[in-house]
């Protein structure tokens, strides 16, 4: 960025002379001399002065007195306007210094003006250049588009926190490719072509073992049964009473 313009101060210029019969009368031609044919180059200062010169020369004596009193209205307003004034001749070579002084300070503000042109016209280039070479961001990596009611359940590092609890969209295996990282295996999800494909598995009969054989208390057994002697002894007793 360019830093602050810094102007060269100027010597104080002093108020201009108040003009006389000459000046007067030299302005009062000029309004009336036809502008250069086409073709022909502009007048300079120096010949228009030669040319009013010869011209005063030849006026009558009552043109030069009615310009004359114009000169003394000036003076007197001169006077009015700066009342200080005091007529202070300057050399030539100063002259010179100050003409060149204010020629150069024309010419910085001229090229401060122009610069200030190009500045704004080049500035929504350089915008629309820096957009151009944009980098374009990496996808957003979301584990729960990879993880969703079809496939596997997420891993608990990648599981659902109650802030993100918003249901996600979907995503289709052609989507996947798309989001997982290039460097790792990507998960497919089954298409429902497989899915009719793949032959279910036919349930085998469930093989039910035999019951063991139900076996009778040995109390119960002994009394339906009893033994022999045990018999002989109880109709023993039974016939001697």
């Amino acid at each position: 960025m360019a830093g602050p313009m810094r102007t060269k101060v100027l010597p104080e210029v002093q108020p201009p002379r108040p003009p006389n019969s000459w000046i007067l009368y030299r302005a009062h031609i000029l309004k009336t001399l036809p502008p250069p044919g086409p073709g022909e180059p502009r007048r300079s200062q120096s010949e228009v002065s030669a040319m009013v010169s010869q011209m005063w020369r030849d006026e009558s004596e009552a043109t030069k007195a009615h310009y004359e009193r114009l000169a003394e209205e000036a003076k007197e307003q001169h006077k009015i306007q700066f009342p200080g004034y005091r007529f202070k001749p300057q050399k030539k070579e100063e002259k010179v210094r100050i003409r060149e002084l204010m020629k150069q300070q024309r010419e910085e503000e001229k090229l401060a003006k122009k610069a200030r042109r190009v500045g704004q016209s080049a500035e929504p280039t350089a915008t629309r250049a820096s957009r151009s070479f944009l980098m374009p961001g990496a996808p957003y990596y979301n584990p729960h588009t990879l993880y969703n009611p079809v496939g596997p359940s997420p891993p608990l590092s990648a599981s659902s926190s109650p802030r993100d609890a918003i249901p996600s969209p979907i995503v289709l295996p052609s989507m996947v490719p798309a989001l997982a990282p290039a460097n790792e295996p990507v998960l497919k999800l089954p298409s429902p072509a497989d899915t009719e494909a793949t032959p279910k598995p036919t349930p085998s009969p469930s093989i039910v073992p035999p019951l063991p054989p139900l076996s009778l208390p040995t109390t119960l057994e002994a009394l339906l049964n009893p033994p022999s002697g045990s018999s002989s002894g109880a109709g023993r007793c039974h016939s001697e009473e």
